[in-house]
């Protein structure tokens, strides 16, 4: 039996942290808020709406994906270890490689990079069309 290495597609999330502020109005959205016996919130959660978790507490985390009903929760350790915080260059990345095949992708990332110089700054520099400037030869006449 041979094993095949795979990437797996990113995605990004909406999140919320659970607070105080919060927990009930999270709770209509997951299941029953409770209390325990010396007066922590917490939420009783309906496991048909979010099937990976029995209780959810302040500090925890709840994702959905867009505008599905793929509803999560995750405690802070576990959101930590899985999520970060989206940028303008992540959502590039995850919009590439979500947008790509992967004969598309192996072909972009084989082709060399510097097929197209722009602009010669000076003998010693080029300015590349991705705005990288990069050392070439000048040879001495």
């Amino acid at each position: 039996m041979e094993f095949i290495t795979f990437v797996r597609k990113p995605f990004t999330v909406e999140a919320v942290e659970v607070t105080e502020d919060n927990i009930a109005e999270i709770a209509e959205m997951i299941g029953n808020l409770r209390h325990k016996e010396n007066g922590t919130p917490y939420i009783a959660v309906n496991r048909r709406l979010v099937p990976n978790l029995f209780r959810v507490y302040v500090g925890f985390w709840l994702t959905k994906m867009g505008d599905t009903d793929n509803i999560r929760c995750y405690s802070k350790r576990v959101f930590n270890q899985q999520f970060l915080e989206t940028n303008a260059e992540i959502d590039n990345w995850i919009s590439y490689l979500n947008n790509k095949d992967e004969e598309d992708i192996v072909a972009e990332l084989t082709t060399p990079i510097v097929d197209d110089v722009s602009q010669k700054v000076d003998a010693e520099t080029f300015t590349i069309q991705s705005g990288a400037v990069v050392d070439v030869y000048d040879p001495v006449d």
